[in-house]
């Protein structure tokens, strides 16, 4: 093997291997201690409606992650806050 493509193993051979993309209750989790550590506050209403307050503090980013992470998000809340739903 030429002298590159050794060098290129050994560096392959020692990075960790990648880790899996992580799951929308992980990404969830992550959102909310985020989001908590940042001074916002969420409120799950009925029909799994999401306030957060302050508005102001929420980036395009946080917008876009609590719609698609929209009803992981809101069990986890309920389930951190020991609510109790009757549908």
């Amino acid at each position: 093997m030429p002298a590159q493509e050794l060098a290129n193993a050994s560096v392959k051979a020692t990075m960790p291997p990648e880790a899996p993309p992580a799951q929308p209750a992980e990404r969830a989790r992550i959102l909310l201690d985020s989001l908590h550590q940042r001074g916002i506050r969420l409120e799950v209403g009925s029909k799994g409606r999401i306030s957060a307050r302050p508005a102001r503090l929420l980036t395009d980013q946080d917008k876009q992650s609590l719609i698609a992470l929209k009803a992981f998000v809101a069990a986890l809340w309920k389930e951190r806050n020991d609510v109790w739903v009757v549908e």
